[in-house]
């Protein structure tokens, strides 16, 4: 029987680096949270312990407040909503590229004056007018994955970089490499996945 190793890298098959990569970031993260996106949509509905399913949602659910203001009268209209992955662009509303994370979040929860061919009905003017919508995130969240790629759009290979929540070092996973004891967040490759994960405060 082989001892308990910690981490270990995953073989490239032949173009499997993007997989090798995302299970890589699944498989990290600790207790079965390691559901993402697509994945956790497919088999939520086949989990039948509600308590972990409660769980699960909590600690990876995005919580946004969408308005709508009345651009007449001022009277909003708003909503609780989740997500599981907020759609950010990398691109701004004159097609300039965003430099930084923190530019392409600031242009997500940018309020935007809806077109005149979204106008919507006014309860207090009593006719559609024009609206300013508005979405606000809700609770604080940590960077704790990243894949990455290094290429182009048509040929490239990917890689992880996880961040151990014993000691906040990171474990670089590169097909069956795997190394520890990085903190920096300037890698050589384009962060092509952030993964975030709700934290207490």
């Amino acid at each position: 029987m082989r001892p308990l190793m910690g981490p270990v890298g995953l073989h490239n098959i032949g173009q499997t680096c993007c997989l090798n990569s995302l299970i890589q970031v699944l498989v990290r993260n600790h207790d079965a949270a390691q559901l993402y996106l697509t994945v956790w949509n497919l088999i939520k509905d086949q989990i039948t312990d509600v308590d972990l399913v409660a769980r699960l949602q909590a600690l990876y659910t995005i919580r946004v407040k969408e308005s709508l203001a009345c651009l007449e009268c001022a009277s909003e209209v708003g909503r609780n909503s989740s997500m599981l992955a907020l759609p950010l662009s990398v691109f701004d509303m004159d097609s300039k590229p965003l430099k930084t994370l923190e530019d392409a979040l600031h242009c997500f929860f940018q309020p935007q004056e809806l077109s005149s061919a979204d106008k919507c009905f006014c309860g207090s003017c009593g006719r559609k007018t024009r609206w300013n919508a508005e979405e606000q995130c809700g609770g604080y969240y940590e960077l704790f994955a990243v894949i990455a790629h290094v290429g182009n759009a048509d040929y490239g290979h990917y890689c992880a970089y996880i961040r151990s929540s014993a000691d906040g070092e990171w474990f670089y996973f590169n097909d069956s490499n795997c190394t520890y004891g990085n903190r920096s967040y300037r890698w050589g490759e384009t962060a092509y996945l952030l993964f975030y994960i709700k934290t207490e405060s």
